[in-house]
């Protein structure tokens, strides 16, 4: 790592060049197991079904019509239905429908054989099947989940029951017995019978494993995929893929069975519930319907009221008939209440003459018509006839006599019209009441006809509802219409096989990298020039190589082409870099630079004396350069203030391998990287 926390990848692949033998086999047996794994797979394949929800309500196309229901459907996510698809890819997908699937199947008891590398589960072709108690698929617990083996050999099987892979744990073994058999257990008795698969000459191993209900139910619901068929569209898909695609078949299909089962039990339950309640408001509207039926009969009783429609007009009729009479007969009163009081008054003066309302002149009385004429004659007889004349004597007689005619009739015709008075009176007065009733008759009635309407409709809707719900509780119709049976894909499905061969590849590959970087962290020592990248210092790092005198001439290029110093400072980083140090001393020489070497301090305190300073100038007065060895290597830092005084160049000499990245980070730290020069001391003549 730099400071940056950049990985240097040149000492990565330092680490897998050094060490490719360990990464090529860890490589190897990873990549290669996966592999394995991929190829001893059992081929997969695919199943699919598809179901359709069906909306059986009728409403949402009353509410839209035909464009608009048509728009509305294209632009919304699944359509009318998508809740109701959403609901019911719950009621799919709920653990009771898998736990009613299991059960209906019994997936509790799997059944497998191996051949080869590979185990294939068997369904409808396994030789021989396992019985086990029913209860022991709600009962058995998780980790008491057990497995049976039945070895085939010779007409013969030999049975065990154990739990475990690899630490076994046998709850009961039998050997060479005839099936059927039967052998007890902790679990109960479990019994092994043949199926029409069997022969008597097989040579096989089949196994069963035995679980809980609940535990397949949990494995089937991640191994299951269901979800929407289409965003438009009101289906649901449903996707299971295994080794065994009779059993996957078997699966959806049932899976599908007892969803539509569970749907037509809850629409069962509901149509139930609403007939009982239907049933109980329907006795009851009835009830009501009767005792509203009395209370208008009774009110009809009471009042004398039959119909206001049929009624009022008899009612009125007959009061302007009794009116009509009442006029009438005060007419009638009146004038013969005037002719009493003629005859009374003047019983010689004419009679007035009487007309009925609505008659003629001629429909007056006749006795008073002849009464008035007889009058006249008598008049006409007085002056022409004498005293004494006996037609005057008849006529006065006559007059007289019709006289008392006409009293006794005029009195008949008073005494009828009082009475008609009387009577018409009183009709007029009991038919004006009747029609003065009849307002609040008519209110009463319409209540009470309105409350029986009211009974009678909402009888009719109650029992309409009851026989839809009769419809319903007796229909076996559901909403999940299946488009398509479980179907097998022909292709096998090799995505897990590729991805298990592709995730342990990329497992080695991080595996590797994972040792890399652990062996770069425990190895993080100075071998190279790289490894001083950090500290920034790799430009100025050289190996010397025990013996290569090049590598020392490098060293002293390096120093020589600094700024002019007459100091040069070697700090001897670690030991076993004695060597390199000389030969840097014999390469200086070679190029006839004198170094007088001052390699006597006995710790760096002394390089801050004065004499240490003195004897620094006497050798550079004399012309000579100053080769300082820092007593302390590892402490150069506290004689860094005089190697920044004299503008000394300073070489770290340290043993390749020797000396960590971080404690060379601390001990150069604080120095002029200007003016350093790395030297890593190598024991091999061959480049690293």
């Amino acid at each position: 790592m730099t400071d940056n926390n950049e990985i240097d990848l040149r000492r990565f692949f330092r680490v897998i060049r050094r060490h490719k033998v360990l990464f090529s086999s860890v490589f190897v047996v990873i990549a290669g197991l996966s592999v394995l794994y991929a190829l001893s797979r059992a081929p997969e394949y695919t199943t699919e079904a598809t179901v359709l929800i069906e909306d059986e309500s009728s409403d949402m196309p009353q509410r839209a019509g035909g464009a608009m229901g048509m728009m509305m459907r294209t632009f919304s996510i699944g359509g009318f239905g998508s809740a109701k698809v959403d609901n019911e890819l719950l009621l799919v997908d709920s653990h009771d429908v898998l736990i009613r699937t299991v059960k209906r199947l019994k997936l509790n008891v799997s059944a497998s054989e191996r051949t080869g590398l590979r185990s294939l589960t068997l369904w409808d072709d396994s030789p021989v099947r396992l019985v086990v108690p029913s209860v022991l698929g709600d009962t058995l617990l998780p980790k008491n989940a057990f497995r049976v083996s039945v070895r085939l050999h010779d007409g013969k099987a030999d049975i065990k029951v154990f739990r475990g892979r690899i630490f076994k744990t046998v709850y009961a073994e039998e050997k060479n017995v005839t099936l059927p058999a039967t052998i007890d257990t902790r679990f109960g008795q479990l019994s092994v019978v043949t199926t029409d698969k069997y022969s008597a000459t097989a040579d096989a191993m089949v196994k069963f494993s035995v679980k809980s209900y609940e535990m397949v139910a949990d494995q089937l619901s991640r191994q299951l995929t269901i979800d929407s068929s289409d965003k438009v569209s009101d289906g649901i898909s449903l996707e299971l893929s295994s080794s065994c695609p009779a059993r996957d078949r078997a699966i959806l299909d049932a899976l599908l069975d007892e969803y539509n089962s569970k749907r037509v039990e809850r629409k069962h339950k509901l149509a139930r519930t609403e007939v009982d309640f239907l049933n109980e408001r329907i006795n009851q509207i009835f009830a009501e319907i009767s005792e509203s039926e009395k209370k208008i009969e009774q009110f009809k009783t009471e009042s004398h009221f039959v119909s206001i429609e049929n009624e009022a007009p008899i009612l009125l009729e007959t009061s302007l008939s009794a009116h009509e009479e009442l006029l009438n007969a005060r007419a009638q009163l009146i004038y013969c209440e005037q002719v009493l009081k003629s005859l009374e008054d003047n019983p010689g003066a004419l009679l007035p003459a009487y007309s009925t309302p609505g008659g003629g002149d001629s429909d007056g009385n006749p006795m008073v018509t002849t009464y008035n004429e007889q009058l006249m004659l008598l008049a006409e007889l007085r002056r022409s006839a004498k005293p004494g004349n006996h037609a005057l004597h008849v006529a006065e007689e006559r007059i007289v006599d019709m006289r008392n005619a006409v009293i006794t009739s005029i009195t008949q015709t008073l005494e009828s019209a009082r009475r008609i008075i009387n009577e018409r009176t009183g009709i007029v007065g009991q038919m004006d009441a009747q029609l003065g009733r009849l307002p609040k008759y008519e209110r009463e009635y319409v209540k009470l006809s309105r409350d029986n309407l009211i009974q009678n409709e909402l009888y009719v809707l109650l029992v309409e509802k009851r026989e839809s719900a009769l419809l319903r509780l007796n229909s076996e119709s559901s909403l999940g219409f299946v488009i398509d049976p479980a179907h097998t894909d022909v292709k096998v499905s090799s995505a897990k096989s590729l991805m298990a061969a592709c995730a342990g590849v990329f497992l080695a590959l991080v595996c590797c990298i994972g040792l890399a970087l652990l062996l770069m962290r425990r190895g993080n020592t100075i071998d190279d020039p790289m490894d001083t990248r950090r500290s920034g210092l790799e430009r100025n790092t050289i190996v010397m190589r025990s013996g290569n005198t090049g590598d020392a001439n490098r060293v002293r290029a390096a120093l020589t082409a600094m700024d002019k110093s007459d100091v040069i400072a070697v700090a001897r980083l670690t030991e076993g870099c004695d060597g390199a140090v000389d030969e840097l001393i014999k390469s200086l020489r070679r190029a006839q630079l004198n170094v007088d070497i001052i390699d006597d301090l006995p710790s760096n305190d002394l390089m801050l004396s004065a004499g240490y300073s003195s004897r620094v100038k006497a050798c550079v007065n004399s012309g000579n350069r100053v080769m300082t060895v820092v007593p302390d290597g590892g402490a150069i830092c506290e004689v860094a203030p005089v190697l920044a005084r004299e503008n000394a160049v300073t070489v770290l000499v340290m043993a390749s391998g020797a000396l960590s990245r971080d404690d060379f980070d601390k001990i150069a730290d604080g120095l002029d990287r200007e003016r350093l020069v790395v030297v890593i001391a190598s024991g091999s003549n061959d480049a690293r």
